[in-house]
């Protein structure tokens, strides 16, 4: 035989032997975020009931047993916000997850709402695990959440697949130094310059990014999506959340970005196909599967949260007090509402404060007749605390032209205790004038007034009041924490003055 002949042959059987090895193996990624705690059927923006984990699980299982090869991760925002996990502390929340077996979860914005302690919790509790690209420690303190890493590699049918996470680099804007310990958070494109090199050594076939962030027509400071699509090609599919939208599937520099909605409404999946020779993605889909009313919940995992679930549910239907009269929650055409009112006043006699400012952030009202546990929740929706500050006018001046910016909008904060002059047509910062106390009271320059408000106010919202952020971070002004949620703050009130009669809040 040949040299030239023999060459031929070794070829053909070489290209005989790879395409023998060659497979085109199918991959899915299952995905939901925005859980907010909810395992339980909750109302969607028409008012109807459906959605939670518990009706997520019985079509994710659908999905595996249907589909080869899946993983399993959440966008963030998974455990806090709803009366089940309040009244568990989280732990329902925790369990479901383990016991589904997800790959991987992101700690989302809303996930230190009860501050670092709870944090912990759900980190001890969590057998899942935790990415974080972007959350880091404070220089010279000691590491206590080592199990957050910046990555983790999934090994699905011979395919290598690596799973980057990143959380809401903007959760101090949301959350006082206090109630975030030593945790630091970086940006989202600088943490992914750090982390990436680590995954990249470790050759992965695929790579996706989980991110507690969400799609917008530009991006902000807090949700970088479109930025780190166009830096980072490696990323071949990313799913988001935070901003609650149902994005089925979006091609951004020709790749995959789906989120799943809020709330146990809706499940998400990306279907990818991996040829194993030319080392390609060669078919890509995602959809988006919205929970109806009649999927029920997963058996299995009903039974295994059966007496946590009872708990939560009779918690629930748990009468505070009765209300006369519908009180309205944010008004457009409004600037405090009866809602509001009732809120401040309820909050500044739980921590004996002189004052007490609230913003409502939803339309929900209180209907007339017996008001319930869960009813709380519709018109407090965030977990945050009762806290107080010492301010004096030139302070109450600041805080009141910062929220007068915002009037007629959700983020206006209703006041109880102190009555103020607004000219909606001056100038911004020149439209309060004559603050004094709601009796008509005049206030001494020097006198300091204790003033009640909602600690996540006071972290500024996400940057929405910068400088009420900044006064209570002076030493003078004298930050406590109350015992007490606004939501207890606000039970608490009605078992003692209940039945509330609304025109006093008229």
């Amino acid at each position: 035989m040949t040299m030239l002949k023999l060459l031929t042959c070794v070829c053909v059987l070489g290209l005989a032997l790879g395409a023998a090895n060659a497979r085109e193996v199918p991959v899915t990624i299952i995905h939901t975020t925005d859980l907010a705690g909810h395992i339980l059927p909750n109302e969607n923006a028409r008012g109807t009931k459906l959605g939670g984990l518990l009706a997520c699980a019985s079509v994710i299982e659908r999905f595996r047993q249907r589909t080869e090869n899946t993983l399993l991760v959440d966008c963030g925002n998974l455990v806090v916000g709803s009366l089940e996990s309040r009244v568990t502390n989280g732990r329902i929340v925790m369990d479901a997850i383990n016991s589904l077996g997800y790959d991987a979860w992101v700690p989302g914005l809303h996930d230190w709402d009860r501050g670092m302690s709870a944090f912990d919790e759900f980190y001890q509790r969590s057998k899942i695990p935790m990415l974080g690209a972007n959350i880091s420690v404070k220089p010279g303190r000691p590491n206590k959440w080592t199990k957050i890493q910046p990555h983790i590699i999934k090994e699905v049918d011979g395919v290598r697949v690596a799973i980057v996470g990143l959380t809401a680099p903007t959760v101090p804007l949301w959350h006082h130094p206090a109630q975030l310990g030593d945790m630091l958070f970086l940006n989202s494109v600088d943490a992914l310059h750090a982390a990436l090199p680590a995954v990249r050594l470790q050759n992965p076939d695929i790579t996706i990014l989980i991110a507690n962030q969400g799609l917008l027509p530009f991006d902000d400071q807090g949700n970088q999506i479109r930025e780190i699509m166009r830096l980072f090609p490696e990323f071949d599919v990313v799913l988001g959340g935070q901003t609650g939208q149902i994005i089925s599937e979006r091609i951004l520099n020709g790749r995959i970005y789906s989120q799943a909605g809020s709330r146990g409404h809706a499940v998400g999946r990306v279907d990818l196909v991996y040829d194993t020779v030319t080392r390609n993605i060669i078919r890509s889909n995602a959809q988006i599967m919205e929970i109806s009313e009649q999927e029920e919940a997963l058996e299995g995992l009903q039974s295994h949260l059966e007496d946590q679930v009872k708990m939560a549910r009779t918690q629930a239907k748990k009468q505070i007090g009765v209300v006369d009269k519908r009180m309205d929650g944010w008004i457009p055409t409004a600037g405090q509402t009866p809602l509001q009112r009732l809120l401040t006043r309820a909050m500044a006699e739980n921590v004996n404060a002189e004052a007490a400012f609230h913003a409502m952030m939803t339309k929900s009202p209180l209907y007339e007749g017996p008001v319930v546990y869960q009813d709380l929740w519709r018109i407090v929706p965030y977990d945050s605390a009762v806290c107080v500050l010492s301010l004096n006018v030139e302070q109450l001046d600041v805080i009141l032209e910062e929220n007068a910016a915002y009037m007629k909008k959700p983020e206006f904060m209703g006041v109880h205790g102190l009555a103020y002059d607004l000219d909606v047509k001056a100038p911004l910062g020149q439209r309060i004038s004559n603050i004094r106390m709601a009796n008509g009271a005049a206030i001494h320059p020097k006198k300091l007034i204790k003033v009640a408000f909602d600690s996540l106010l006071l972290s500024s919202a996400g940057g929405t009041y910068p400088q009420l952020r900044k006064i209570s971070e002076q030493p003078t002004a004298r930050l406590t924490t109350g015992k007490h949620s606004v939501r207890e703050a606000l039970a608490l009130f009605f078992r003692k003055n209940s039945p509330i009669k609304a025109a006093m809040y008229e």
